[in-house]
């Protein structure tokens, strides 16, 4: 079977919540012009990203989207339950964005972010500029260092997610740094200022070019 394209109402969630295993591995806001398709309508300003994996099924598995209401109601059907990653948002008005929501329920506002190792923080803020400026699923295992980031938030990520992050720049970004590439795709908002001086440096330390 494949994952439904429609998960409207309870039943529907129920029925996704007892045949996959679900996690929350982002909570993004989209730029000007940006809209997606959620498995619960059209979203237009912020998403949840949702990791799917078929209990039975191996090869089903994969990523989908749904606004606040449609998270929480799957929060609170999810066993066990699901931690939501707080609202990455690139906008020069959000002041403490992109950090990690520990485990729990979030209702009205975002929960305290937890302790995050510095170069977990900025691999997982490179992540989710390349999602938000591409409008994307996270690819090419970025939904696997997402999830590792956001169990693990202390422990410090292999090597291997920094070189991950740069190949991709390099190789998609047509010649373009990360911070470039979202002032491109802003519209002319106004954008935060995104700096990866220890990724930057792991890159220098083992003789890899930097694109991010």
């Amino acid at each position: 079977m494949s994952f439904p394209k429609n998960c409207r109402g309870e039943e529907a969630k129920v029925k996704i919540v007892r045949q996959y295993s679900l996690s929350c591995i982002g909570h993004l806001k989209l730029l000007p012009g940006q809209s997606k398709q959620g498995c619960c309508g059209v979203l237009t300003d912020q998403y949840y990203a949702f990791e799917y994996q078929n209990k039975k099924d191996t090869a089903d598995s994969g990523v989908f989207y749904v606004g606040r209401s449609c998270a929480i109601d799957f929060q609170e059907l999810h066993k066990p339950a699901i931690s939501f990653p707080r609202l990455f948002d690139p906008f020069i008005h959000a002041a403490t964005m992109g950090d990690v929501a520990p485990h729990g329920k979030v209702t009205g506002r975002e929960m305290p972010a937890t302790e995050i190792d510095p170069l977990n923080k900025e691999v997982q803020t490179a992540i989710l500029l390349i999602l938000t400026i591409w409008n994307v699923a996270p690819i090419g295992g970025f939904a696997a260092i997402l999830n590792y980031i956001k169990n693990k938030p202390a422990r410090r990520t292999d090597s291997f997610a920094v070189y991950n992050v740069n190949r991709v720049v390099g190789q998609y970004m047509n010649g373009q740094t990360l911070r470039q590439a979202l002032q491109d795709a802003s519209n002319g908002a106004p954008m935060r200022t995104f700096n990866f001086p220890l990724m930057e440096q792991v890159l220098t330390e083992n003789g890899l070019p930097i694109h991010i």
